[in-house]
């Protein structure tokens, strides 16, 4: 019962490390670990700001997804058309889910003004809290993605990869602390 928590930490990586419950606090707080190495926490109402680079089947239905539970979103894509095709895409699903008395008119419409398409790594990821990274399939892709993340995103955020088959470990050398890469998958 409470808020849901997430963790980040130097000391987070290390294969089948388990650790204890953190006592609810206002704010970052530790988390201490059964070894009693101790962590960074982060609870889900700490982020504010989330970032999705890509803007394929996969990123656009993040990052509205985030949007629509009241995540100021920041999308972005390196093909410019594919933002342009992301706004008509969102402004359709949030009439159909309008339509269907799924969400409310108003709920549409903060989930909108939630929802921003940026053609930049770098205005999408500044200030963020997390990225979540749904970019092409493509090793040689994701490592120039990663070598450009780790300039532009908050050393304090948490990256993670919705990739299906490549985990983030593979570009672990690419980000100035690997321990705030996670994987995800939507």
């Amino acid at each position: 019962v409470g808020e849901t928590w997430l963790q980040w930490g130097e000391d987070q990586g290390a294969a089948g490390e388990r650790c204890g419950p953190a006592a609810p606090v206002k704010g970052k707080a530790k988390i201490k670990f059964y070894n009693n190495r101790e962590a960074n926490v982060m609870k889900v109402s700490d982020v504010k700001k989330v970032c999705v680079a890509g803007g394929g089947q996969m990123g656009r239905q993040i990052a509205l997804n985030a949007a629509i539970h009241g995540f100021d979103t920041y999308l972005t894509d390196a093909i410019a058309d594919v933002l342009t095709a992301v706004d008509k895409w969102s402004a359709e699903y949030l009439e159909g889910r309008v339509a269907k008395g799924k969400l409310t008119a108003e709920q549409a419409a903060d989930a909108k003004a939630k929802f921003h398409l940026v053609p930049t790594l770098q205005e999408a990821a500044e200030g963020a809290q997390i990225v979540i990274e749904a970019i092409l399939e493509d090793r040689e892709v994701k490592t120039e993605f990663y070598r450009n993340l780790n300039e532009a995103a908050p050393k304090d955020c948490i990256i993670a990869s919705n990739s299906s088959y490549m985990v983030s470990s593979l570009f672990k050398d690419l980000i100035d602390d690997p321990s705030r890469l996670a994987n995800m998958h939507y």
